[in-house]
């Protein structure tokens, strides 16, 4: 869905998990409660889009806009394993967001 026109679009409840909406205008679109479980959401406007609900865990959000989204309102106030590098955070709220999970991952010592 590279380069697509989807603002102010109803996508609540969808399961949009693994999708690639690369490039998509998704501004102002309503995701709440949609699973985004690994999208990739690389360079999206996502401006003041609506989260409440949604899974956002390890989603790729690579150089999207994010300016004035509420990530308060997600799914278990989590965005693990989520890629914010180049975004436009500006006035994105994460307050109390849990960007690490509080376990401790190891690898078999047979892959060191």
């Amino acid at each position: 869905m590279k380069d697509c026109e989807l603002s102010g679009a109803d996508l609540s409840g969808e399961n949009l998990s693994e999708a690639n909406l690369e490039g998509a205008n998704l501004s102002g679109a309503n995701l709440s409660g949609a699973n985004l479980k690994l999208a990739k959401l690389i360079s999206a406007n996502l401006s003041k889009v609506e989260f409440s609900g949604a899974n956002i865990v390890g989603v790729n959000f690579h150089k999207a806009n994010l300016s004035g989204t509420d990530f308060t309102v997600i799914s278990k106030a989590s965005v693990t394993g989520s890629i914010f590098d180049g975004a436009n955070l500006s006035n994105a709220n994460f307050e109390g967001v849990k960007f690490f999970d509080d376990r401790v991952w190891m690898a078999p010592i047979e892959s060191y």
